[in-house]
């Protein structure tokens, strides 16, 4: 009888316990689902994705070995989290994007595609992968700022040869006039 009230206890004392992110998730800084799309956010929305520092901070965040390889860049004005829906070792988290346009590195330049919120609501699915969360889909272009865009794409500008020049001007000119 003492035995199995004590056992009673122990189970309720561990059942009573909030569970505490892995070891492996407190040394990356991340203690949930919502935190690591959050830091996905904020270092896509800086551009720190496009350079090879900012491709190991992916890694960290994401199931992929690698940054989506494309000719495409979303610049968007803004993102927010609009919900969520937790499960045990799945998590999907939804973005609201203000997307301002698409840059594409094309034969003739860059390019900017003005789009009124192609992909206003994003569903970053996360999977609890060895006791860490990390973004299983959707792999996406880079959805960069406009102010990191304009950097970007003005130091690209410096290097063009004509043609790509001309576009590339034309397209910081679309960028600026976005920027007012």
């Amino acid at each position: 009888m003492m035995k199995s009230f004590f056992i009673s206890i122990i189970l309720c004392a561990c059942l009573a316990v909030p569970s505490v992110p892995s070891y492996a998730a407190q040394q990356a800084g991340f203690a949930g689902p919502r935190a690591v799309v959050r830091e996905y956010l904020r270092r896509d929305f800086n551009g720190e994705f496009t350079s090879a520092k900012g491709r190991n901070n992916f890694q960290r965040l994401t199931v992929w070995e690698q940054v989506p390889n494309g000719t495409e860049t979303v610049v968007v004005r803004s993102h927010r989290i609009v919900g969520e829906r937790l499960g045990k070792d799945r998590t999907v988290i939804k973005v609201h994007y203000d997307s301002l346009g698409s840059v594409f590195d094309s034969e003739e330049g860059y390019v900017l595609r003005r789009t009124a919120n192609s992909r206003p609501i994003v569903h970053f699915e996360l999977a609890l992968t060895q006791g860490v969360w990390k973004i299983v889909a959707p792999h996406m272009p880079p959805h960069v700022s406009l102010s990191f865009a304009l950097v970007q794409y003005s130091a690209k500008d410096s290097v063009c040869r004509p043609p790509k020049k001309c576009m590339t001007h034309r397209t910081l000119e679309q960028l600026k006039r976005m920027a007012k």
